[in-house]
Protein backbone atom coordinates (compact mmCIF):
# COMPACT_ATOMS: atom_id res chain seq x y z
CA UNK A 1 0.00 0.00 0.00
CA UNK A 2 2.52 2.33 0.79
CA UNK A 3 4.62 1.40 -2.10
CA UNK A 4 1.85 2.49 -4.50
CA UNK A 5 1.35 5.74 -3.00
CA UNK A 6 4.63 6.39 -2.89
CA UNK A 7 4.73 5.69 -6.71
CA UNK A 8 1.69 7.93 -7.29
CA UNK A 9 3.44 10.82 -5.91
CA UNK A 10 6.47 9.85 -7.75
CA UNK A 11 4.29 9.83 -11.27
CA UNK A 12 2.69 13.43 -10.42
CA UNK A 13 5.98 14.48 -9.84
CA UNK A 14 7.09 13.27 -13.13
CA UNK A 15 4.50 14.25 -14.82
CA UNK A 16 4.30 18.16 -13.35
CA UNK A 17 7.90 18.41 -14.60
CA UNK A 18 7.47 16.71 -18.26
CA UNK A 19 4.44 19.08 -18.57
CA UNK A 20 6.65 21.75 -17.33
CA UNK A 21 9.34 20.76 -19.92
CA UNK A 22 6.63 20.20 -23.01
CA UNK A 23 4.98 23.58 -21.98
CA UNK A 24 8.58 24.86 -22.39
CA UNK A 25 9.31 23.45 -25.52
CA UNK A 26 5.97 23.89 -27.26
CA UNK A 27 5.82 27.32 -26.95
CA UNK A 28 9.14 27.49 -28.67
CA UNK A 29 8.17 25.65 -31.53
CA UNK A 30 5.26 27.21 -31.88
CA UNK A 31 7.48 30.56 -32.30
CA UNK A 32 9.43 28.66 -34.28
CA UNK A 33 6.00 27.52 -37.06
CA UNK A 34 4.71 30.80 -37.14
CA UNK A 35 8.63 32.92 -37.50
CA UNK A 36 7.96 32.57 -41.43
CA UNK A 37 4.63 34.16 -41.16
CA UNK A 38 5.84 37.30 -39.92
CA UNK A 39 8.78 37.65 -42.20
Amino acid sequence: MCKGIHFQLNMEIFFAIFWKIYEHYFFILMNFVTLPCYI
